[in-house]
């Protein structure tokens, strides 16, 4: 959608395009709006976030970090209101078959880590996910599995879907670097074009024309689409690929050619919108028919919200409230966001109060249960070995609790 429309209602990015939410629908969870409109790569399965095959990546913008943070979430869970304002990112953006796959989905594909096909976007996802979090590093194998482990698989055992993604990882080799980079330059913004530049010049060397995509290949086809004179004719392989239709395209029989074809799904591999970067985050107060949302954004808000309904209920990640609502029937007439809070955000450190008195570590209540898990974490190895004992068993908890999907999105509170 134009993103001059007014921006003062409830808005969504999703795969780079802008959705105008309904405002009378606080019953309504991500996974309903995505296939609502035409999403249907994103999978129901459980519906309580224990399989992960409706897994998406959601983005938002930090402003005090100036950068967008990335995570893997279950949309079947997801509040609709609580991706207003962010950029939602599903299978779809990624790649497909006609527009060339994303280089998580072709790793996936090559290593056979798909049959009956319905847990692949999500574990597609989660991987894509882990890739955006790291930025410019590379995961290890083990920041790989944790990714995992939140979405599974019943048909190919894990071994084809771990050996495909290791290949991102610096573990694994040459290969794992060659993918890693691959995928990373994607990241960075490789552009078709300049795809494509690059391969008119290979067509001047004597390369051939691949009548799939339309570009200079080794595949051999320039032998089926070479002119009178006998040379290569790349506007003729370009209208073959045309009266080939959409179906011939996107494959190749040459590994230049599948690169090449990848290019293109990268050319249109969704952003971060820059309109959510100088948007600020609103209040809201949605009514529906049977509940109304609010998101406060200060601590003075949600404490009013709270004594104007005291039987309201808060949602953090929406894994009790989401369940309850969904498998038992019950209404809740008020459901309150407290995640814009700032008290209620974070992981604070407070220093010693002496030479010997130790610190303090206060979690925030609508802080997330990975935002708790890194901290502890990172405490556990700086701490004396005498004062890491709760943090580091806080830490091995939480490894075990749930998937990433869930603890990105759980709060303590």
């Amino acid at each position: 959608m134009d993103d001059s429309k007014n921006d003062n209602g409830p808005l969504v990015y999703i795969n780079g395009k802008r959705f105008d939410l309904p405002t009378d629908r606080p019953e309504y969870t991500l996974l309903h709006f995505l296939r609502e409109n035409g999403l249907t790569g994103t999978k129901l399965g459980c519906g309580e976030g224990g399989c992960g095959a409706c897994t998406v990546m959601v983005s938002r913008w930090n402003a005090p970090a100036g950068e967008a943070r990335h995570a893997a979430v279950n949309a079947c869970l997801c509040p609709l209101y609580a991706v207003e304002g962010a950029h939602v990112v599903t299978v779809e953006g990624l790649g497909s078959s006609r527009r060339g796959l994303h280089p998580v989905q072709s790793a996936l594909a090559q290593a056979h880590g798909s049959q009956c096909g319905f847990c692949t976007p999500g574990f597609v996802m989660s991987m894509y996910a882990l890739l955006r979090s790291k930025g410019a590093q590379r995961p290890t194998a083990a920041e790989v599995e944790e990714a995992l482990s939140g979405n599974l698989c019943r048909c190919t055992g894990y071994r084809p879907i771990l050996e495909a993604f290791r290949s991102f990882t610096l573990d694994d080799g040459p290969r794992g670097r060659d993918y890693a980079a691959d995928c990373l330059r994607r990241l960075e913004g490789l552009s078709w074009d300049a795809e494509a530049k690059s391969g008119r010049e290979r067509a001047a060397s004597g390369a051939g024309i691949c009548p799939s995509s339309g570009l200079p290949c080794d595949c051999g086809a320039r032998d089926g689409l070479a002119g009178e004179d006998g040379e290569n004719d790349e506007e003729s392989a370009k209208g073959e690929s045309e009266r080939r239709g959409e179906a011939g395209r996107g494959a190749c029989c040459s590994k230049d050619g599948q690169r090449r074809t990848a290019a293109r799904a990268q050319a249109a591999e969704p952003i971060f919108p820059p309109m959510l970067t100088r948007r600020p985050i609103r209040a809201l107060a949605l009514e529906g028919r049977t509940s109304t949302w609010h998101r406060p954004l200060t601590l003075e808000g949600l404490l009013e919200i709270v004594a104007a309904h005291p039987e309201a209920r808060i949602v953090g990640g929406n894994t009790e409230v989401g369940i309850e609502t969904k498998f038992k029937n019950k209404i809740y007439a008020h459901l309150v966001d407290p995640r814009h809070v700032p008290e209620l955000q974070g992981v604070r450190l407070s220093p010693p109060r002496g030479p010997d008195g130790p610190g303090s570590v206060t979690f925030g209540a609508a802080a997330s249960l990975t935002e708790v898990l890194e901290a502890s974490r990172r405490l556990a190895t700086s701490l004396p070995p005498r004062s890491r004992g709760t943090v580091a068993a806080l830490a091995a908890q939480l490894a075990l609790f749930a998937g990433p999907p869930v603890r990105n999105v759980a709060t303590l509170g």
